[in-house]
């Protein structure tokens, strides 16, 4: 009840609704695994995986987060079909400062985490020392490559993810729902625009995506227009020869 993702959840009996939903949607149009970067506590990752039906690789640092997730998948019934890894995803190999953010302030035991960004921004937030690896790396170990559906959320850290992915994007052209917090780049002293032109394929689009009364709208937008957001927003990276698939599944709306 000390963390604002689980109290509003359990009041309300609703989380980001129309995002799970619209990616369940983009998995029966792209099939295959779904993979969630930046797994928190698994309101997307347990959910995809019940309404899609699709295996789930959830990657979350946070060691009392995972556990949440693996509680939260059996008592959804999903345990099998989803696998937790307590890794951060980055560019490189090694380890990393994960800074325990305003939830764990609040006196939660899980809740918002970041990979270090500046003295500044971080503050006096307690941390711990997390694993780090490349997402190519990852795969290259794996028999399993049909990935083509993703959702990343680590708080400013998503670059660093996509250069560590560069292969994989490359290969399979993944279609990935993406958070835009421009208070993170920032404080890290960039731009979301600078950030995400150096690290996305030069052909992806970037498009805002929302709800309105039941409909999904997608808003495409220049890289460089991410930068002048504000607020939280959800964006769609996808590869131009996806677009009339997507645009197909965006036009039957969230209530379908």
């Amino acid at each position: 009840m000390r963390s604002h993702t689980e109290w509003y959840a359990l009041w309300s009996g609703q989380y980001d609704e129309e995002f799970i939903g619209l990616l369940a949607k983009l998995l029966a149009a792209f099939p295959g695994s779904f993979l969630d970067v930046g797994g928190n506590i698994g309101m997307y990752a347990v959910r995809v995986s019940r309404l899609s039906g699709c295996k789930t690789i959830c990657f979350e640092p946070m060691p009392r987060n995972t556990t949440r997730i693996r509680q939260n998948a059996q008592l959804n019934g999903v345990e099998g079909e989803l696998e937790v890894l307590e890794i951060a995803l980055s560019d490189h190999e090694g380890s990393a400062d994960l800074v325990l953010r305003e939830d764990f302030v609040a006196g939660s035991q899980t809740g918002n985490a970041s990979i270090a960004i500046s003295n500044e921004a971080d503050g006096l937030f307690e941390r711990i020392k997390v694993p780090v690896l490349r997402f190519d790396d990852f795969l290259a170990g794996r028999a399993e490559k049909n990935i083509f559906v993703a959702k990343v959320d680590i708080e400013g850290h998503e670059d660093f993810f996509l250069r560590g992915a560069e292969k994989w994007l490359g290969q399979n052209r993944p279609v990935i729902l993406t958070e835009i917090n421009n208070w993170f780049y920032l404080k890290r002293g960039t731009t979301s625009a600078a950030a995400f032109s150096q690290s996305l394929p030069r052909d992806y689009s970037v498009a805002l995506v929302s709800n309105q009364f039941g409909k999904y709208l997608l808003e495409e937008i220049p890289v460089e227009q991410l930068a002048d957001l504000k607020g939280l927003h959800n964006c769609l990276l996808y590869p131009p020869e996806k677009s009339e698939l997507i645009n197909s599944v965006i036009s039957y709306g969230a209530s379908e």
